[in-house]
């Protein structure tokens, strides 16, 4: 197995050979060819002669792209950002002045074979000139397109069959393009490479988020809970991120895991805050006695929804209870006794009970 010390994978990109290269002054010419990706240059093959006769350069280089395992951000690059090989030429020297060099033409390469399951692939793909005057030349003239043979080799698949299968890979193809620059119109034959991120959660990802919410609609918060779990534990957090955070964190609460609840919220909290985030984490606070904590998370709360009946109750338990004499107050004053009981017989007993109820949270 090809691999680096810290365990990548190693695809292997050999640039064997460049086909109809035409130099700038003559037939005879030296030049070699750079290989980069996502902005990276992976390397430079030494200076090699061209055959006249054949009008070809034998490059025979090779240099090495590292892909972490099981990284998922890494996969997505390889999927819509293409190898790109530059060949510029040195032009012969002048008297008393530096050898200079010029950009003969740019090539891309697609290794999305390598995210089909293959672990080899060979391609000729067209090496384009770059230069605007070079292009009008190009255009003008009647030789054959200029290509690089790349030959591409990984020691093992990227992905397993079952990977594969259970991915989803979408490739756009621009057909036309409106309002393009001027130089973009000079060749006329070639036909523009746009590329495009275009991110999908796999079907394993939504399947899970899928069955996660129709259990919980359900009322089956154990199997909704396992599901939200492993939604999770991909590397990249699915689009729903914060709505399965807030009801994996109502489902803890629910089953008095108030240490769980507290570090979902937590999470939530800090990545996208609500009204709803931070009363869990007050929620689960409170109950961990943690009443300072669970003060200042429900003041935050209040200050996004004043209207917000939990909350309020929850400042009032809190307040009740860090104040003894405040609490022995409201035992001695009828008048607040009789307003709570009046409060209580005009929303009803069941309806007023509700707001303090433990289990997931309405409206979810």
């Amino acid at each position: 197995m090809d691999t680096d010390e810290n365990g990548a994978e190693r695809i292997q990109i050999c640039v064997i050979r460049g086909n109809n290269l035409r130099g700038k002054k003559s037939d005879s010419f030296q030049s070699f060819v750079r290989v980069e990706f996502d902005r990276a240059v992976l390397g430079e093959s030494q200076m090699k002669k061209a055959d006249p006769s054949a009008q070809r350069v034998d490059f025979g280089f090779t240099c090495a792209l590292d892909c972490p395992p099981r990284d998922a951000q890494a996969l997505s690059i390889i999927a819509h950002k293409p190898v790109i090989l530059t060949v510029t030429e040195l032009l012969p020297e002048e008297k008393k002045a530096e050898a200079k060099s010029v950009v003969m033409g740019q090539a891309v390469l697609d290794l999305l074979p390598l995210l089909r399951g293959q672990c080899s692939f060979s391609s000729t793909v067209p090496l384009y000139p770059v230069a605007t005057a070079s292009a009008k030349e190009f255009q003008s003239s009647s030789h054959k397109q200029s290509t690089l043979d790349v030959c591409v080799t990984v020691s093992e698949a990227l992905l397993s069959e079952a990977q594969v299968s259970a991915s989803n890979l979408l490739k756009v193809t621009v057909e036309t393009a409106f309002s393009v620059p001027d130089s973009w119109t000079l060749l006329s034959s070639n036909n523009p490479v746009t590329v495009v991120a275009w991110t999908l959660l796999g079907e394993m990802t939504c399947s899970l988020l899928f069955n996660g919410h129709c259990h919980y609609l359900q009322g089956a918060f154990t199997d909704a809970q396992e599901s939200y779990e492993q939604s999770l534990e991909f590397p990249q957090q699915p689009s729903e991120h914060h709505l399965v955070l807030l009801r994996l964190g109502s489902i803890y609460l629910q089953q008095d895991k108030f240490e769980l609840a507290k570090v979902v919220y937590l999470r939530v909290c800090e990545q996208s805050p609500s009204c709803l985030t931070w009363l869990g984490l007050g929620t689960s606070c409170y109950k961990l006695e943690e009443l300072v904590i669970a003060e200042e998370a429900l003041i935050e709360a209040n200050h996004l929804n004043m209207q917000n009946a939990e909350v309020w109750a929850y400042l009032s338990l809190i307040c009740l209870r860090v104040s003894h004499d405040d609490l022995n107050l409201l035992f001695k004053e009828e008048s607040l006794l009789k307003e709570f009981s009046d409060l209580k017989v005009q929303l009803s007993f069941r309806r007023f009970s509700s707001c303090f109820g433990t289990g997931p949270e309405e409206g979810l």
